[in-house]
C-alpha cells in the first residue's frame, strides 16, 4: 500500500443470515482510494454500495456480518479494531454522509450548532474558536457565504 492511499478495501465479503439462508451482500469487493481522488459507487439498488460503506466504519447492521476481507485506512486494518477503537476514529477521521439527507441534520437546530456540537464532542474545537473553525470548515468545502450558513436551519439551505 502506497503512502498516498487512504483506503484500501481487499476481498470484501459481508454476508447477511436469513431465514431462507446466507444472503451474500458483497462478494469480493476491491477498492483504493488514493489522496486526491474522488470516488464513487453506483449500482442496482440492493447491490451493496450502502452496506460498503457501513462496513468501512464498521456499522453493517444486524444479521450482517463482515466474513472476510480487509478494509485498511491508512495501513490500519478496520476490520479488526474494537468499537472503542472505532468510535475514537468515527466523525473525526473517517465519516459517511448516509443516504436519507432528511435524516442528516435536526431541522430544530441550525446548522452550526450541529456542527460546533459535533466539533466539541470530538474535541476539534472549543470555547471562542468553535465559531471560527466552523466558518473556516465551510470555506473549505467551497460553500459561499459559510457564516450565513451556519445561522441557517437545514431547511433554508
Amino acid at each position: 500500500m502506497s503512502n498516498d492511499t487512504i483506503v484500501k478495501i481487499e476481498d470484501l465479503h459481508i454476508e447477511f443470515s436469513t431465514p431462507r439462508g446466507v444472503v451474500h451482500a458483497v462478494d469480493g469487493i476491491n477498492i483504493e482510494i488514493k489522496k486526491g481522488q474522488i470516488y464513487g459507487i453506483v449500482g442496482e439498488s440492493g447491490c451493496g454500495k450502502t452496506v460498503t460503506g457501513k462496513a468501512i466504519l464498521q456499522l453493517v447492521p444486524s444479521p450482517g456480518k463482515i466474513r472476510g476481507g480487509q478494509i485498511l485506512f491508512h495501513g490500519e486494518d478496520l476490520v479488526r479494531k474494537s468499537e472503542k477503537e472505532m468510535q475514537k476514529l468515527r466523525g473525526r477521521r473517517i465519516a459517511m454522509v448516509f443516504q436519507d439527507p432528511t435524516a442528516a441534520l435536526n431541522p430544530l437546530f441550525t446548522i452550526g450548532d450541529q456542527l460546533m456540537g459535533i466539533m466539541k464532542h470530538h474535541n476539534i474545537a472549543e470555547g471562542d474558536d468553535l465559531q471560527y473553525r466552523a466558518v473556516e470548515i465551510m470555506g473549505d468545502l467551497g460553500l459561499p457565504r459559510p457564516k450565513d450558513i451556519l445561522n441557517a436551519y437545514p431547511h433554508q439551505l
